[in-house]
C-alpha cells in the first residue's frame, strides 16, 4: 500500500487525485485491514469532482511533498468519492456536525483504525491542516484513550442522529389541521424580494417551491418571483442554459460555477410546473435551456446523463463562463442594443472585471427582440474556449430525478412534445436495464465492481416511473412501478418501522440501519418514497401502498412539524393526502389526455381506463366521480373549477 492506488478507479474524482503523492487508497476493506495491522490511524477524504474547495486543497495540501510526507509515514489515507458512496459521505457528514459544527466538502475525517471518526471537518489551509495531523497522531501515541473515547461518543451520536424516529403521539396525527400552518410558516422565510430561503449563500433548493405551485396568491406569487428571479440571476447560465449550484450572494447573481444533474433535473420539473400553471415566457425559455444544456454537453448516445460540469476551466474558477468587452463577438446594431439593455452591461464589468451576465431590473420581461440572436453568438464564441470538465459518472438516481423531469416538460410543452417524449421513453428503457436478477439494482453501471443502489436512486425513480405511466398511458411501466415498489420494501424495509433504510447493508461506523428523513437539495429518499407509494396506489389501486404512504408521513410527523422548511418533501406528501389532485380517467388517445391535463390550474393523475366506453373521459375527485363524458369538450364543460 506505500503508493497511490487510484489510477484504476471509475470515478473521475478519485482519479483526479491518483497523480498526488499521497498514499491514496479506495474505501473498502484492504484499507481498513492496513491500518488495523499497522496500527495506524485513517485520514478519510471526501468529495466530488466539480467541487471548487475540493480542487483548492488538493493543490495546497494533497500535492505538496511536506504535507504527503507526513500522511503516507503516519495515516492509512482513503479517497471517497462523495456521488459513488451517499451511504458513507451521509455517516462521515454527522461526525463533521458532531465535531466541528459544520458540514460541507471537502469533507475530512480522521478516524480510528477500524474506520470510526474521532474528528471530522471541511477543508483546511496547508499549515492548518499540518497541525491537525500532527496533533492526533501526537495524542494516538500518547493518549490514545482519549481517541477512542471522541469516536465512541461521536459513534453515539450518529446512532441517535441517523435512527428511524419515534413516535410520541397516542392518536393519529391531525395533518390536515397543521398544513396551513406549516406552509405559512415555510412561507414566512423565503425572501419576498429574490425568492428562495432567506440566507447566503443561497441554494435553488427546488423541492421547496413544489408544496406551493399550485397555491393561491400570495404564496404562488412568491414563488413565481423566485423562479423569475433565479432565471434572471448570473446563476443560471444565460449563454448556454442550466443552472449553477447555488449563489454566494442572496440575489442569485455570483454563482459557484459547477453545474450539477440533480439540481438542474428538478429545476426542469419545477419551471414546467410553473410554466403549466401560468403561460409565462421566461419559464418556457429556462426549461428549454436546462434541456439544451443537458443535451450538449452531458447526455451520452445512449440517452443516459453525466453528473456535472466543474466550476474551474484552465485552474480558474468561472473563467469559462464571465467576459470582458475584448471577448465578444461582432454583433449588429440592433443585437448589440438589445443585449446591452437587457443585461445591463457595463464596459467595466460587474464581478472583479469581468461580466457575468444577469437581469436585476428586466428580471420579470421576455428578452428583447433581438438578445437571442446575440446570445447565439456569445455561446458559438465561448464554445471555442476550453470548457470544465465534465464529471462522467452516470448516477441511477440522478438519471431518475432528470427523467421525472423530462416528463413534466413534455406534458406541458405542447411545441417540443414529441421530442421530448422520445427522450423520456429511451431514458426509462436504458433506466430499467439497472435492475439485475433477483431484484438488485445498481447505482453506477460503470463502477468496478458494480455499486449498489441506495434508496436515493430507487425513490425517485419510481416516481419517474409513474409518471411515465401518465405519459404514455399504456406500455410496461405501471407494472415496472409496481415491481420497483416491491424490491424497494425488499431491500430497505424494516420490521418496527414503515420507513425505509438508506442502504441495503447495516452502516459500517454504528453496525446498524440508518434513515434519512430531513429534505435537502435533494428531498430524502424515504419522502420521495412515500410519494411513489401513494401515487402508485392511486394508479394501479393498490391501497396498502396508500396506506404506507400515510404511516411514513406519520412516522416523520414530528420531524416535518419541527422544520417543515426541511422536510419539504413531506409536506408535498401531506398535501397530496390532505387534497388530492383530480384523477382524470380516460379511454382515448394520450395525446388528447396531456392536452387536456395543459389546461389544468393544478395537475391531476392521468389513468388510461378501458372500463369506460371508447372516446369517454370521466373526473373523479376523492371518492367521488362525474358522469362519463363522451367527448374532450363535454368534459371540459361539466369539469369543476376548470381553468382556461
Amino acid at each position: 500500500m506505500e503508493q497511490n492506488n487510484l489510477g484504476l478507479e471509475n470515478s473521475p474524482y478519485l482519479r483526479q487525485h491518483s497523480s498526488n503523492p499521497v498514499w491514496w487508497q479506495p474505501y473498502g476493506h484492504e484499507a481498513i485491514q492496513q491500518a488495523e495491522k499497522s496500527n495506524r490511524l485513517l485520514v478519510v477524504s471526501i468529495g466530488y469532482s466539480a467541487c471548487h474547495w475540493c480542487h483548492v486543497m488538493e493543490h495546497e495540501s494533497f500535492s505538496d511533498q511536506e504535507v504527503a510526507a507526513v500522511m503516507n509515514s503516519r495515516y492509512v489515507s482513503i479517497k471517497l468519492d462523495r456521488e459513488e458512496r451517499p451511504d458513507l459521505d451521509h455517516v462521515y457528514m454527522q461526525a463533521a456536525m458532531l465535531s466541528s459544527r459544520q458540514g460541507g466538502w471537502p469533507l475530512n475525517a480522521l478516524c480510528l483504525p477500524d474506520g470510526r471518526p474521532f474528528f471530522a471537518g471541511t477543508y483546511f489551509p496547508k499549515e492548518r491542516w499540518l497541525l491537525i495531523l500532527n496533533h492526533f497522531y501526537g495524542l494516538w501515541i500518547t493518549e490514545p484513550q482519549s481517541l477512542l473515547e471522541a469516536a465512541s461518543q461521536i459513534q453515539q451520536g450518529i446512532s441517535r442522529l441517523l435512527a428511524a424516529p419515534t413516535i410520541d403521539y397516542d392518536a393519529t396525527p391531525d395533518i390536515s389541521g397543521q398544513l396551513q400552518d406549516w406552509k405559512q410558516r415555510v412561507y414566512a422565510h423565503l425572501d419576498p424580494d429574490f425568492g428562495g430561503p432567506d440566507r447566503e449563500p443561497r441554494f435553488p433548493m427546488p423541492a421547496i417551491a413544489l408544496p406551493f405551485l399550485s397555491d393561491n396568491q400570495p404564496m404562488a406569487e412568491r414563488i413565481k418571483t423566485w423562479l423569475l428571479r433565479m432565471a434572471a440571476g448570473g446563476i443560471y447560465d444565460q449563454v448556454g442554459g442550466g443552472f449553477a449550484r447555488y449563489s454566494t450572494d442572496g440575489h442569485w447573481f455570483v454563482p459557484h460555477f459547477e453545474k450539477m444533474l440533480y439540481d438542474n433535473a428538478q429545476l426542469l420539473e419545477v419551471y414546467a410546473l410553473a410554466f403549466q400553471r401560468e403561460k409565462h415566457p421566461i419559464f418556457l425559455r429556462t426549461l428549454h435551456g436546462i434541456l439544451d444544456w443537458v443535451s450538449s454537453d452531458l447526455e451520452l448516445s445512449d440517452g443516459r446523463i453525466q453528473s456535472a460540469m466543474d466550476a474551474d476551466s484552465e485552474g480558474e474558477e468561472g473563467l469559462f463562463y464571465c467576459w470582458k468587452p475584448e471577448e465578444l463577438p461582432a454583433f449588429k446594431p440592433k443585437e448589440w442594443n438589445d443585449l446591452r439593455l437587457d443585461f445591463e452591461w457595463i464596459p467595466e464589468g460587474n464581478w472583479e472585471g469581468k461580466t457575468i451576465f444577469w437581469r436585476p431590473k428586466r428580471w420579470a420581461q421576455p428578452l428583447l427582440p433581438n438578445t437571442e440572436s446575440a446570445l447565439q453568438k456569445l455561446k458559438r464564441t465561448r464554445d471555442l474556449r476550453t470548457a470544465p470538465s465534465i464529471d462522467t459518472k452516470v448516477l441511477l438516481g440522478w438519471n431518475a430525478l432528470y427523467l421525472k423531469g423530462l416528463v413534466a416538460a413534455a406534458l406541458c410543452d405542447v411545441c417540443f412534445e414529441e421530442k421530448i417524449l422520445k427522450k423520456a421513453g429511451i431514458l426509462g428503457e436504458v433506466l430499467w436495464k439497472y435492475r439485475h436478477e433477483q431484484g438488485q439494482w445498481t447505482r453506477c453501471m460503470e463502477a468496478r465492481p458494480y455499486l449498489p443502489a441506495f434508496l436515493e436512486d430507487l425513490a425517485p425513480l419510481g416516481l419517474a416511473l409513474t409518471g411515465l405511466h401518465q405519459l404514455y398511458g399504456k406500455g410496461p411501466w405501471l407494472d415496472r412501478a409496481l415491481q420497483l415498489a416491491e424490491d424497494m420494501v425488499a431491500q430497505f424495509g424494516q420490521a418496527d418501522s414503515p420507513l425505509l433504510s438508506f442502504s441495503a447493508e447495516p452502516d459500517p461506523i454504528t453496525g446498524k440501519a440508518h434513515f434519512e428523513i430531513q429534505d435537502n437539495v435533494i428531498p430524502s429518499g424515504n419522502s420521495m418514497a412515500a410519494r411513489f407509494f401513494l401515487e402508485l396506489g392511486r394508479l394501479s389501486g393498490r391501497m396498502e401502498l396508500i396506506e404506507r404512504a400515510k404511516k411514513m408521513l406519520f412516522q416523520a410527523y414530528g420531524a416535518l412539524n419541527e422544520s417543515p422548511m426541511w422536510h419539504s418533501g413531506w409536506l408535498l406528501l401531506a398535501e397530496t393526502i390532505v387534497d388530492p389532485p383530480d384523477e382524470l380517467r380516460y379511454h382515448e388517445d394520450a395525446i388528447s389526455a396531456r392536452r387536456v391535463w395543459r389546461q389544468r390550474h393544478r395537475a391531476p393523475l392521468l389513468i388510461f381506463d378501458e372500463s369506460l366506453a371508447p372516446g369517454h373521459w370521466q373526473v373523479c375527485r376523492g371518492t367521488q366521480c362525474i358522469l362519463p363524458a363522451a367527448s374532450e369538450a363535454e368534459l371540459l364543460n361539466c369539469w369543476p373549477n376548470y381553468v382556461e
